[in-house]
């Protein structure tokens, strides 16, 4: 074999070795691309489950049984102190599911991890935070009773641990038509 020869077989060889190593990188960029959008849809479909679950809840324990009318705001549940209305006692497990919940306010600072649903790749947390809102103004919270709260979830990857977090949010009003 001649040294020209030599040098076209060391070439096709440095060649055939970039085309390789470029192949495995683009592979591997496709996999975190795919794991990516797995994550995004995990997330997407556990946000609308909860939104699903929570649009079904009352607007606040005032209003299962009776209508509020705005001279009877008073019976709403106070801004300071939203959440659960029968906490249990500190060595009791609270509320971990959502058929013990009534009203929109129950969920305020629950968090949910989730790691069992088939289908779902890895763990999730979500978490709940409720507040009244000014009806003009959906994103200014006001610290009084209004017809119109806010539920705000985050939902983020624990495992495998990621930096991503979906928030969404659902504005629930009530309205009664005498």
């Amino acid at each position: 074999m001649s040294s020209n020869q030599t040098l076209l077989t060391i070439g096709a060889f440095v060649l055939f070795s970039t085309l390789i190593v470029s192949f495995y990188q683009l592979l591997a960029r496709s996999g975190d691309t795919i794991d990516s959008s797995q994550l995004g849809i995990n997330q997407l479909t556990l946000a609308t489950t909860y939104m699903e679950l929570a649009n079904g809840l009352n607007f606040d324990e005032a209003t299962i049984d009776s209508n509020i009318t705005t001279a009877s705001m008073g019976l709403l549940k106070n801004p300071t102190s939203l959440g659960p209305e029968n906490p249990p006692p500190i060595d009791e497990e609270p509320e971990t599911s959502f058929p013990t919940f009534d009203d929109i306010d129950d969920l305020h600072n629950y968090s949910i991890i989730e790691n069992s649903n088939p289908g779902i790749i890895g763990t999730y947390k979500t978490s709940f935070q409720v507040y009244y809102v000014n009806p003009d103004n959906i994103n200014q919270k006001v610290t009084s009773r209004t017809f119109v709260k806010r539920l705000d979830i985050n939902i983020s990857r624990i495992q495998p641990l990621s930096t991503d977090t979906l928030k969404t949010s659902i504005v629930m009003g009530y309205f009664h038509f005498d």
